[in-house]
């Protein structure tokens, strides 16, 4: 997967764990809209987010998309 993949996902990662969140409790909370197998593809960038994917999981997050976005 790309540079970018991997930056985004660990800006992702980084804001689950900011919240002391496991992969399984956002499954939970979020009512198996977000898988963790899913989850962990994402934050290891072994799997590319869609813009929308990526919307909902920050507004889970309480957080605006672009604070991890990777930059150039």
């Amino acid at each position: 997967m790309s540079e970018f993949n991997k930056r985004l996902g660990a800006n992702l990662r980084d804001a689950r764990k900011s919240y002391g969140l496991s992969l399984r409790e956002v499954t939970v909370e979020t009512h198996g809209e977000f898988k963790m197998s899913v989850l962990g593809a994402y934050e290891r960038g072994d799997r590319a987010i869609t813009v929308e994917r990526l919307d909902r999981l920050c507004l889970y997050y309480e957080i605006h998309p672009v604070s991890v976005i990777p930059h150039a």
